[in-house]
């Protein structure tokens, strides 16, 4: 069974039920990612986008035989607004055109009945207005937001500001955020490293929210770098 990514960043989660809520808990998550700026958000994003919250009515159970499917996941479906990062166009074309309306946000929480969300990353609301710093998920067209509430924030208005307290620092207009993220330089990140830097590329351990590897993707030896390849092959040569 696919763990779903979502799952890979959470270190630790404890429920509790709100008083007064009859039915309704939350979860108190650590995360094994945490990032302050917009510019080490984008370092670790594959699609930065404004959106709109659909449909968040996927709702089901995640987790292999030890977690005993105990893990409640969203498929949130948004509808993207604006691109602002989308270095592998994924959801636009190479003039920029935008090429997929909308696209699958994992969550943790969800459920009838009984409302499990995290207490800082709940759940979308239906019409709410975000940018979302996304890496990609399991399956295309589907991501997970990076650091968790870190890579959230609420639009009103053409602002932008951050989610809540977890979020990244970052507060004015859209267009602003636009140009800080254009004006960022960021390394190769879930796309294939330039030719130039093959050989010294070394894709050795892949997290569980990162996709396929790099090494399948890229056209690069399985585990180990193209350098340490090559110098297997000179010493053969020499004998």
């Amino acid at each position: 069974m696919k763990i779903k990514p979502v799952l890979g960043i959470l270190l630790a989660a404890t429920v509790f039920t709100v008083p007064g809520c009859a039915g309704q808990s939350h979860v108190e998550a650590s995360y094994a990612e945490h990032y302050d700026t917009v510019a080490e958000l984008k370092t670790h994003s594959s699609l930065i986008v404004e959106v709109t919250a659909k449909d968040m009515s996927h709702i089901h159970r995640e987790g292999g035989p030890a977690q005993g499917k105990s893990v409640l996941l969203t498929d949130s479906v948004v509808t993207v607004n604006r691109v602002l990062y989308d270095p592998e166009h994924q959801v636009t074309d190479t003039a920029g055109k935008l090429t997929a309306p909308t696209v699958v946000v994992y969550q943790t929480g969800g459920g009838a009945g009984t409302n499990t969300e995290i207490s800082d990353d709940p759940i979308f609301k239906k019409e709410e207005h975000l940018v979302l710093f996304l890496r990609n998920g399991s399956e295309p067209g589907h991501f997970v937001v990076v650091g968790g509430p870190n890579g959230r924030f609420k639009t009103s208005n053409g602002k932008v500001e951050p989610f809540n307290s977890v979020s990244a620092k970052f507060t004015g207009a859209v267009d602003s955020l636009a140009s800080s993220l254009a004006s960022t330089s960021t390394r190769p990140h879930r796309g294939c490293p330039p030719q130039e830097h093959r050989r010294r590329w070394a894709p050795r351990r892949v997290h569980l929210s990162s996709g396929p590897p790099m090494s399948r993707r890229c056209g690069l030896p399985p585990h180990r770098p193209v350098a340490a390849t090559n110098r297997r092959a000179r010493r053969s040569d020499r004998r």
